[in-house]
């Protein structure tokens, strides 16, 4: 999330639940989880987020953490800062 636009914002001002449809539930802050951030948590540089949503939705999301209107690559996923743990397509693997 380094060179994100999100960075140095608020979860409220990216609004990221009307943008991408997802709901943050928890984020990163000095390696300790901050569950349920209230709407006025800073996103940081490098920082983790954990989200829950559909596939698409998390999709949505990873791109307005990283300014970008196509899906990231696996790579950039992983290299940006936000990492989906675990999602489970219907019929297909879990990634």
């Amino acid at each position: 999330m380094e060179e994100s636009p999100a960075v140095d914002r608020t979860i409220e001002a990216m609004d990221i639940r009307r943008a991408t449809g997802t709901t943050v539930l928890a984020v990163m802050r000095e390696g300790n989880p901050v569950v349920k951030p209230p709407g006025d948590s800073l996103l940081k540089p490098r920082g983790r987020m954990l989200a829950l949503g559909t596939g698409e939705r998390l999709e949505r999301l990873e791109r307005l953490m990283a300014g970008r209107r196509s899906a990231m690559s696996r790579r950039s996923q992983n290299a940006g800062g936000l990492r989906r743990v675990m999602h489970k397509r219907e019929g297909g693997p879990a990634v």
